[in-house]
């Protein structure tokens, strides 16, 4: 796996020009996701029949809404809803979305299975990457399956598909700039960048933001 360093730098002065032409990009990839979207959220919003609003879209089937209900639409399953007051959802597949609250607890949904979620409880939980790595407060990276431990003081991490499709996987960003990757259930040391605040992976790169010093 190639690390690509991203530096953040207010001094630099191909910053503007290439900001502009990233924030085009992005305007318009906006622009055609409302488009796809649009329809979703309002079929959620009427499913709901309760007023509320979307606060996080995962894609046109899986919303979160102000009430922590999760509202999802599988396959097979059809529209289905349920309130755990949830404060964050994700995933990274079509058939299993995480789910999690503030009193710490992780539930995983079968899509086509809604009415039989897996409930674990974790304490202090931050985020919940879409194949069930959980990231805590102190810094610890668990996994879903069995609670076990994955990786200690982690900052950030990502999940993406491997090259060919086949199978996912993960990368994370520990406080000292270590980079770690998941290849065959077993996790990897691809390098270190001092600084790093952020990772993002796709198979074949792991980009580190890191910001500059003035």
């Amino acid at each position: 796996m190639e690390l690509v360093e991203l530096t953040q730098s207010n001094t630099d002065a191909t910053k503007k020009s290439r900001v502009k032409r990233v924030r085009k990009t992005i305007a318009l990839w906006i622009g055609l996701l409302v488009i796809g979207l649009i329809a979703g959220q309002s079929s959620a919003l009427a499913s709901s029949g309760s007023g509320s609003s979307i606060i996080s879209v995962l894609d046109r089937n899986d919303y979160l809404l102000d009430d922590g209900t999760l509202w999802s639409k599988g396959t097979v399953s059809g529209v289905w809803t349920q309130n755990r007051k949830l404060i964050g959802i994700s995933k990274s597949d079509d058939h299993s979305i995480y789910g999690w609250t503030a009193d710490g607890q992780v539930i995983r949904w079968d899509k086509n299975n809604a009415h039989i979620p897996v409930t674990k409880q974790f304490n202090g939980v931050i985020k919940v990457y879409g194949h069930g790595w959980i990231q805590l407060q102190d810094g610890n990276l668990y996994n879903f399956d069995d609670q076990a431990k994955v990786l200690e003081s982690i900052i950030d991490a990502d999940s993406y598909w491997s090259s060919t499709g086949s199978d996912s996987s993960y990368s994370a960003l520990s406080s000292s700039g270590d980079i770690y990757y998941d290849k065959y259930n077993k996790i990897r040391k691809a390098g270190n960048v001092p600084d790093g605040k952020a990772i993002a992976t796709n198979g074949v790169y792991a980009a580190v933001l890191k910001m500059m010093a003035r």
